[in-house]
């Protein structure tokens, strides 16, 4: 038979349509969509991402399978296969759709090939392959030959064009790419399954929940007894009957008790008008993983509830509680007073314990303040908002109040450290301000005792006040010298003489201070407070003018101007009075221009008299001119003469290739030696032969030439014939245009 027949023939019979009994019902049973791989592909996470695209939920665990309402046609059943032999092979039996997943990263595995092999026995079913952790592959030219690769192994062991899918990474923790879930499902959603004979002709059920119904006190007398087992799931295939056995998988061969036919868990929506599903329509029903909220059952329909825990009220709740009752009895009677938190509580309890910290690590003021700052708070809550909003702001006081001890603790940490702490060691029971200041040095403040009174009641604060505080801001190591110096001079005993350091220092600042305006003048009075740097610096000042009487600020001023003018009157010595050093310049030069003009005069005498003279007198002749003259040539330098340049001829080698190094040549480079053949003396019978051939060719030529001339002369005939055709026809044209024009002038003059 011809090939090409048997060809056509093959085709055609694909074509042809077979029609196959429906046994479906109307509403056809879910799609089952298998997710088959090894293990760490991602298939659990997959069957998380295909139900989170179809019913906007979240899967915590994934357990049997799992029925979701895809259209309004169409429910799927998704079932992950476990990475084992049986498991695959019962999958192959029921699967309408397997997503073969492969990690990219890693290539095809084992398990791939077994489950192939394994549905090619029990029926092929749809295959379509999932590539994952493409993310962990370099994106790239490299990315692309490892998808290439993949996809023709892949069609090597399916068929040619099978549908190969990527996942390139993950969205978050638990999910993929929306976009590429989207994209999955909607081929999942447009593909069509072949019919298997064997599935259409045989009923089966993929049990999709299982009870256990055996007597409790039977299990408790044995625990090997018999079972009784209610299975449910989707009836599939041809029409079950009651009396056929039964055959479980790894089991063994049963006869069912009975067959009953519930409602359907998870039923296509009725109105077929919409053209997409609502969010009550995506029904999710999957009850081995906990999922979906309610069971049926052959008289009554389970619904699952969440439990909730009460743990009853707390000790702070149960406290506010009875305090909101106080205050609304308190309301009732008509007293009008409110109850406030913590009012008869001593602040020194408060701020022990809110931290349970020393009271010499932190400032005493700042906790008085938290404290006060917290008071206010709490009673301005009571009596602006309702009780309950009361008891939920006292609720959250501990925590505030710790948040507040705290966060001050960690300021005072970072501060500088308190070194009048260190340097005396007093009472901290007792509270001291700054109310008489004395100075002492630059660093310590005298201060004395006074208790003061909060809520009628005698409180202590922290003895030690720094006046001299450094920000936090600054770095205490660069002044570390700075604090000694100062904490030695205030130790010093005695009565500070008149060369002390200190004063001496201040006289020289004040000294200097203004140094930088003696060019402007002093008219005015020296003012001490541009000499002061700092507000600190300043009342240090007023303090020392207090103390000294006013005659020796007078004498001190006076001595101050004194050296101040002796420096103005050196300054202006040394440079204002130089004068101008471009003064008298220019008599200077017309005396030295006159000096030379009389010695040119003195010379020449009245030799030269007006201007015609002076363009005839010549002087001497230069060196240059006297060489010209008797002409001197100049005495050249040997180094200086262009001389010919001489090179050496230089001698190469003959190019020599070693004798392996040709062998592995190619032919064209190769050298090849071809012996010259010398000229052969023509014998006696060639010279008849040779004259005759020179005469052949001698005729040729001349043939040649008057064939060349005899063309060209009748190319120039035709020329000639040409160009005389060429003028006869101008002449006509001319002719002709005469008679046209007249003919018309005539008819236009009628």
């Amino acid at each position: 038979m011809n090939k090409g027949f048997r060809l056509a023939q093959d085709r055609k019979s694909n074509k042809t349509f077979i029609p196959v009994v429906k046994r479906e019902t109307d509403e056809p049973p879910p799609i089952i969509v298998a997710i088959v791989g090894p293990a760490k592909v991602g298939k659990s996470t997959l069957v998380r991402s295909l139900v989170k695209h179809y019913t906007k939920q979240k899967m915590n665990r994934v357990d049997g399978p799992i029925t979701v309402v895809s259209g309004k046609y169409r429910r799927i059943t998704f079932i992950e296969c476990p990475n084992d032999l049986n498991s695959m092979i019962d999958i192959a039996k029921v699967a309408d759709l397997v997503l073969l997943m492969v990690d990219a990263s890693f290539g095809f595995e084992m398990e791939v090939f077994e489950f192939l092999n394994v549905a090619q026995v029990h029926g092929m079913c749809r295959v379509m392959g999932v590539l994952t952790h493409l993310d962990l592959v370099p994106v790239g030219d490299k990315q692309k030959k490892i998808k290439n690769k993949l996809k023709h192994r892949f069609w090597t062991e399916l068929y040619q064009g099978a549908k190969l899918f990527y996942l390139s990474r993950l969205a978050q923790e638990g999910q993929y790419m929306n976009q590429e879930i989207s994209n999955l499902c909607r081929f999942i959603s447009v593909i069509k399954f072949r019919p298997i004979m064997w599935r259409q002709n045989h009923p089966y059920l993929l049990v999709d929940r299982v009870e256990d119904l055996t007597d409790p006190e039977e299990l408790s007398k044995n625990k090997k007894t018999d079972r009784t087992v209610a299975l449910y799931g989707f009836s599939r295939g041809a029409h079950m009957n009651p009396s056929y056995s039964v055959h479980i998988a790894g089991v063994g061969d049963f006869a069912p008790s009975s067959v009953t036919h519930l409602p359907d868990p998870a039923p296509l929506p009725k109105e077929q008008k919409k053209r997409s599903l609502n969010q009550k329509e995506r029904i999710l029903y999957a009850p081995l993983s906990g999922q979906g909220g309610f069971m049926y059952d052959k008289d009554a329909v389970y619904l699952d509830v969440d439990k909730v825990e009460h743990d009853g009220e707390r000790e702070g709740e149960e406290f506010l509680a009875k305090m909101a009752d106080a205050n609304l009895q308190a309301e009732k009677n008509g007293s009008g007073e409110l109850l406030t938190l913590l009012a008869g509580i001593e602040r020194s309890e408060l701020a022990s314990d809110s931290d349970g910290e020393e009271a010499d690590d932190f400032d005493a003021n700042e906790m008085d303040g938290n404290l006060l700052e917290i008071q206010q708070e709490l009673e301005g809550s009571e009596e602006e908002n309702s009780c309950d909003d009361d008891a939920e702001d006292e609720l959250n006081f501990k925590s505030e109040m710790h948040k507040r001890a705290s966060s001050s603790f960690y300021a005072r940490q970072s501060s500088s450290v308190n070194l009048r702490a260190l340097v005396y060691d007093t009472d901290p029971t007792k509270l001291k301000e700054n109310t008489e200041k004395s100075e002492v040095g630059d660093f310590f403040v005298k201060i004395m005792e006074k208790t003061t009174e909060i809520d009628d009641k005698d409180q202590t604060r922290a003895p030690f006040v720094a006046t001299n505080a450094i920000d936090d801001e600054d770095n205490i190591l660069a002044r570390v010298e700075n604090l000694a110096a100062m904490i030695k001079d205030s130790f010093v005993t005695g009565d500070w003489g008149e060369e002390d350091a200190e004063k001496l220092l201040q006289e020289d600042d004040e000294l200097h201070g203004d140094f930088e305006d003696l060019e402007k003048g002093f008219d005015d009075e020296i003012d001490e407070e541009e000499n002061e740097v700092s507000g600190d610096e300043e009342a240090d000042d007023d303090a020392m003018e207090v103390e000294e009487s006013q005659e020796d600020e007078k004498t001190k001023k006076q001595k101050i101007w004194d050296k101040k003018q002796k420096l103005k009157e050196a300054f202006n010595q040394e440079y204002d009075d130089k004068g101008d050093p471009t003064a008298g310049f220019f008599e200077e030069s017309s005396s030295i221009f006159g000096h030379y003009l009389l010695q040119n005069l003195g010379e020449f005498g009245d030799s030269i008299n007006g201007d015609a003279q002076k363009s005839d007198w010549q002087g001497l002749k230069t060196a240059g001119e006297i060489r010209k003259e008797r002409e001197i040539k100049l005495k050249q330098r040997s180094d200086s003469l262009y001389k010919p340049v001489q090179r050496k001829k230089r001698m190469f080698h003959k190019l020599t290739v070693p004798k392996e190094l040709k062998k592995d040549l190619p032919f064209k480079t190769k050298m090849k030696n071809q012996q010259k053949q010398i000229a052969g003396v023509n014998k006696a019978t060639r010279v008849p032969v040779a004259n005759l051939f020179n005469i052949l060719g001698a005729a040729q030529n001349e043939r040649k030439e008057k064939r060349k001339a005899d063309s060209k002369a009748r190319t120039e005939k035709y020329k000639a014939l040409i160009q005389k055709q060429q003028l006869k026809r101008q002449r006509q044209n001319k002719d002709l245009k005469k008679k046209i024009y007249s003919n018309l002038q005539k008819e236009v003059s009628k």
